[in-house]
């Protein structure tokens, strides 16, 4: 893993220096262009300082976005431990329509920069971290306009199973400089690894619920639902700010009740039978909806962050 990301940090360079004249940690020209930055989060649940840099080729109507990060980690989603984190991601783009009146300035893994107003993204992403919870995710994006919407999740990784960063979506409204968005992550412990399958019991889940108290970080759960406002500076740096709430409720109802029932497909077309990950008590164990048990308190989350990642 280390080597590949040498060979991003090659690449991303190598666009870099291709793009012609750097300006304020950016280059820039009609058909390749990138940024490289400090990155750093503060707030209720991350807090961390490092580098990010960003690359992408334009082609016709396609673009190529090559994505590095590095960070320490003083807190971030899930365990309470410090440590180095690594992110690279590959991504690809296909766009058309209408030219945009404006230069699109935020550069990301599914950013369109070819100037068109519709596009359609995918990119590969992969963590490695100090706390055994290094995986794949995939993200993808849709551009119709100025709205956005882009998602991200570890089946897309084509590794799925809901383990830690298991799902996040943006909904955002996007001008030349600035970003208004609603934006939901969440992390769970690993669902697929020591876990015991209940699918006869009380519990209101369609198919039933995964035990995973013996589960790596099986006690560890987000459910964040905040409002977004992100701000391109000189250089495409981006300074973004995050206010909202990390709930069991928003976990249950959006990965639960949403994307596991799935109440809205008939039975006959179900083709895989998703199981609940019960929201969590008090006590960190699994809530159960048995009377003695109440749902883990509702927190208050904001972020206040410098060339942040999209979601984890």
């Amino acid at each position: 893993m280390q080597r590949l990301f040498r060979l991003f940090v090659i690449g991303i360079a190598g666009i870099l220096i291709s793009s012609g004249p750097v300006y304020g940690q950016s280059g820039q020209n009609s058909n390749c262009g990138g940024k490289i930055g400090v990155t750093f989060s503060f707030g209720s649940a991350i807090n961390r300082l490092g580098l990010t840099l960003g690359g992408y080729v334009i082609r016709d109507r396609g673009q190529l976005n090559l994505h590095a990060r590095w960070y320490y980690n003083f807190t971030s989603l899930g365990p309470s431990q410090s440590g180095s984190e690594a992110v690279v991601s590959l991504g690809g783009l296909l766009a058309w329509g209408e030219e945009q009146k404006w230069e699109n300035r935020f550069v990301t893994s599914v950013g369109n920069q070819t100037g068109k107003k519709y596009s359609l993204a995918y990119a590969y992403n992969y963590y490695v971290d100090q706390i055994s919870t290094s995986q794949p995710t995939g993200t993808i994006a849709a551009q119709i306009d100025t709205f956005h919407i882009i998602t991200e999740n570890d089946a897309l990784g084509f590794q799925g199973g809901d383990k830690f960063r298991t799902g996040a979506v943006l909904l955002a409204i996007q001008n030349k400089k600035e970003q208004f968005g609603l934006n939901t992550i969440l992390w769970t412990g690993n669902a697929s690894k020591q876990i015991e399958k209940i699918k006869e019991s009380s519990y209101p889940g369609r198919y039933g619920y995964k035990d995973l108290q013996q589960a790596p970080y099986g006690n560890l759960s987000h459910g964040i639902l905040s409002l977004q406002y992100d701000k391109v500076l000189d250089g495409f740096q981006t300074i973004q700010g995050r206010l909202g709430i990390d709930a069991e409720q928003v976990r249950h109802f959006l990965q639960n009740k949403v994307m596991h029932d799935m109440y809205f497909v008939p039975e006959r077309l179900m083709a895989t039978k998703n199981l609940h990950i019960p929201m969590l008590d008090a006590k960190g164990n699994a809530y159960l909806f048995d009377a003695a048990q109440t749902i883990r308190p509702a927190r208050f989350f904001f972020s206040a962050a410098m060339n942040p990642s999209l979601f984890y």
